[in-house]
């Protein structure tokens, strides 16, 4: 990722490599680029004003739906023009940094009067800490001095933040009220530098609402509308994996209704009906048809010597599926002859299958 910080004193492109963030250059002038950038401007002190609070919500969302009004006493703006930017800190300690739309307004417009539409803008005092941060990572808290501008990070706080006239002033209160953080002066290019930097961290982003980018606003509505049409094709598979398995049930359904006997033709509710009002129509099966164990005692009866490897009898159909073994070829066929004459029990107006394997026979034959 590549982040380059604009503002008057010049600019900066910083690199993250490897978890690194390194500078490539800085100077007074943009250089040409040949590389996809996000681009940091920054509010002078003077147009943003910082304020600390505290809330009890944990929950991003929830405290800045909360915050309007709980800062409305302590932003000296009006409500509807004010932009505001907290950043969350440990036990619901907030560093609250504000802005008007007009002043923002009027930084865009001298921004895009030079080519430039930033993807950020932060401020100055955000920018002195990051770059205070960067600079001197061995200490903790730190009073960052430029030109104009006092700011004093304690940790990962903002904890003062004033433009000053006078300098002796400013550095006479740092000392009274922090003995003990070192004062350092603002090198060439901190403040494009630091914009660089908060380019990484994003904690202050004025350009939100009606001011929001017009490039990211598009990256936006193509994220949508990609959802949109993944939610679409994803219904649409759903819908058409849904209906081929009913299609496919509907089928199974049919072939069985076919194999009881129910009648051909219709819309399966039409079969369904027809076939229940012929079910009710005709006597009970149990009175009509064998029992397994009738069935079983006219095996018995018979003179053929055959040894039942498998007997399947499917109702209401009253199908025999009967896979045997003979001590001889003739055996076998005494008994495919005693079929086809057609017993007490036998339907021979019906299909009588005959199959041979070696020594072992397959027959399917219907009772009456």
């Amino acid at each position: 990722m590549n982040c380059l910080g604009i503002s008057k004193e010049g600019a900066a492109l910083l690199c993250k490599r490897e978890n690194r963030i390194e500078l490539e250059w800085s100077g007074p002038n943009v250089k040409p680029l040949d590389m996809k950038v996000h681009v940091v401007t920054g509010l002078d002190t003077s147009f943003v004003v910082r304020r600390e609070t505290a809330l009890k919500l944990k929950k991003e969302k929830e405290i800045v739906a909360a915050l309007p009004f709980q800062v409305e006493n302590l932003i000296p703006f009006p409500q509807q023009e004010t932009i505001l930017q907290p950043c969350l800190l440990p036990q619901g300690e907030i560093v609250l940094f504000a802005t008007q739309k007009a002043f923002l307004r009027h930084h865009l417009l001298e921004m895009a009067s030079q080519g430039i539409d930033p993807d950020q803008v932060a401020c100055v005092p955000i920018a002195l800490h990051r770059w205070g941060k960067w600079r001197f990572p061995s200490h903790t808290n730190l009073c960052i001095l430029s030109s104009d501008c006092c700011t004093l990070s304690l940790g990962e706080k903002v904890a003062f933040a004033q433009n000053f006239q006078d300098r002796e002033r400013i550095l006479a209160l740092i000392k009274s009220k922090y003995p003990e953080v070192p004062i350092v002066e603002a090198e060439e290019f901190a403040i494009p530098i630091g914009l660089a930097l908060e380019g990484f961290f994003r904690t202050v982003q004025f350009r939100q609402g009606e001011f929001t980018p017009l490039k990211h606003k598009n990256r936006i509505r193509q994220w949508q509308w990609s959802y949109v049409a993944a939610a679409l094709f994803l219904a649409a598979t759903i819908f058409g994996v849904g209906s081929y398995q009913i299609g496919q049930k509907k089928f199974a359904l049919q072939s069985k209704l076919s194999q009881y006997g129910a009648p051909e033709g219709g819309s399966l509710q039409e079969r369904l009906d027809a076939w229940e009002k012929g079910l009710i129509s005709q006597p009970s099966l149990a009175q009509t048809t064998p029992l397994v164990t009738e069935l079983l005692h006219w095996f018995s009866t018979l003179q053929a010597e055959i040894d039942i490897i498998h007997l399947h009898y499917a109702l209401p159909t009253a199908k025999v599926d009967l896979d045997f073994k003979a001590p001889s070829p003739a055996v076998a066929r005494a008994f495919h002859e005693l079929l086809l004459q057609g017993p007490a029990f036998v339907d021979a107006t019906k299909e009588i299958t005959w199959n041979t394997t070696q020594d072992r026979y397959k027959t399917s034959f219907y009772l009456k």
